[in-house]
This record gives C-alpha cells, structure tokens and sequence, in this order.
C-alpha cells in the first residue's frame, strides 16, 4: 500500500482573487513561510478573469452617460 506524505504549511488559500490580498502582507512579514494556494480555475479568480470587474469597467461609464442625459432635465 502507498503512504501519503504529510506536508506543512503556514498558509492556506483557497482561490487566486481577493484571498491574495492576505498572502502579499504575510509573505512580508514571514518571507520563508511555506504557502500553498488551492484553486480550480486559472489565477486571478472569477471577478477578475469572468465576471464583477469586467462588468463594472463596462457599466460604469455607461452610468455616468445617463447621468449626464438626466442632469439635462434639470433647470
């Protein structure tokens, strides 16, 4: 039968997107501490690479136009 080898970590992260925000500062402050990082997507997580941020960069502006349109309105 095979045996499992145990590894140690300081730090674990499950996903690549706001989650890194804790392992920059703790990388600083323990710069030989072991970190694994666990996700199922590519790096960057679902806000970044698919979803919410893409979204904003496009909504965005286009809320600013119709906010100009509106204040036309206004006397």
């Amino acid at each position: 039968m095979h045996q499992m080898k145990t590894i140690e970590y300081d730090l674990i992260v499950i996903g690549t997107g706001s989650a890194m925000n804790i392992v920059e500062p703790f990388l600083n402050r323990n710069p030989d501490a072991k970190v694994a990082v666990i996700d199922k997507d590519e790096p960057g997580g679902i806000c970044l690479t698919r979803d919410c941020i893409p979204t904003k960069i496009l909504m965005y502006p286009a809320e600013l136009i119709k906010e100009i349109e509106r204040s036309k309105n206004l006397e």
